[in-house]
């Protein structure tokens, strides 16, 4: 079956619709058992599975921990909250700060080179 394509799409039609949970708590759960789970683990991330208690408990923690997680599950998480943006305001805001960080300390660092 073609996760990506058809699955990933019927997902987020029923994202919207308490569908069985369990799909969802599985691909959470196994994320770290191979490609094709990870795979899974990162697509739903762009799903808005609010409903999901599994889905909302890895949300918040991967927000928590963003400094440390790959940044293509956080760029997902953010784009869940696209029609929300109050709920990852305090996220961007620390992502922003901690970029302009690396600016300055990369700026500082081309400028001794000199």
């Amino acid at each position: 079956m073609d996760w990506g394509g058809i699955v990933f799409q019927c997902l987020q039609i029923y994202a919207y619709h308490n569908i069985d949970s369990t799909i969802i708590d599985k691909i959470i759960r196994k994320k770290k058992e191979g490609k094709d789970f990870y795979f899974q683990y990162k697509n739903i991330l762009k799903i808005p599975f609010f409903y999901n208690q599994s889905w909302m408990k890895e949300v918040t923690r991967l927000s928590n921990n963003w400094y440390y997680e790959d940044n293509n599950l956080i760029a997902n998480i953010l784009l869940i909250y696209k029609n929300d943006k109050k709920s990852v305001q305090n996220l961007c805001y620390d992502i922003l700060k901690k970029m302009e960080k690396k600016q300055v300390e990369f700026e500082n660092k081309r400028h001794k080179k000199k």
